[in-house]
């Protein structure tokens, strides 16, 4: 595992790194208890638990910060989901932060996507079993263009539609209207910022 250096970094991330080393494949686990009880808190700022959080999770902290999206934002997201598994992050303009995950399924098939709907479940992996591709549908090409038959498109648009969609109403049901086919997106986002599912809007 490659750590980066940081001039003048605190001892606890030191130490941290030093348990890394010794032992790599205890990395994820041990910085998923830094968040979870709180020790992550006691740093003294925000670029020094980002740090921590590189050490653990090798550079993916990192990675979200651009944009808008500061290591506070981040830290949020740490907190409240799995930052190992995060796909992509981003701030929405009254300074909420949403994230995608890449998300688990509850009755649909890993091994047979788009073969079995899916109830439940959520994220990326649920998107793209129950919208992606359903019973050889492609809902996303079919609504906004063939561009939308591409995986990483579909996650951009995804993206933007967290980031600018309107808010429906409490339950945390969003619209996007993607700008080249006028056609809507409709999210589904959790109060903490997980994006639970996104499909194209019906009509």
């Amino acid at each position: 595992m490659n750590l980066p250096l940081y001039r003048g970094q605190n001892s606890v991330v030191k130490n941290a790194g030093k348990h890394v080393i010794k032992y790599p494949e205890k990395a994820a686990e041990l910085g998923k208890a830094m968040v979870k009880y709180g020790a992550i808190d006691a740093l003294p700022n925000d670029g020094v638990k980002v740090a921590l959080l590189n050490l653990y999770w090798e550079g993916v902290a990192t990675r979200f910060i651009k944009e808008s999206v500061t290591s506070a934002d981040v830290l949020k997201v740490a907190k409240s989901g799995s930052l190992e598994k995060t796909i992509q992050v981003v701030k929405r303009g009254d300074g909420a932060v949403a994230w995608l995950e890449e998300g688990r399924l509850v009755s649909g098939n890993a091994a047979a996507l788009g073969t079995v709907y899916d109830i439940g479940g959520s994220g990326w992996i649920h998107i793209k079993n129950n919208h992606f591709q359903y019973q050889g549908h492609y809902q996303f090409a079919e609504k906004f263009g063939a561009a939308f038959e591409n995986e990483e498109k579909v996650k951009e648009l995804i993206m933007n539609g967290a980031k600018n969609g309107q808010k429906i109403d409490t339950s945390g049901v969003y619209h996007y209207i993607e700008p080249n086919s006028d056609k809507s997106l409709e999210l589904i986002i959790g109060d903490n910022g997980y994006v639970v599912s996104a499909y194209p809007l019906k009509g």
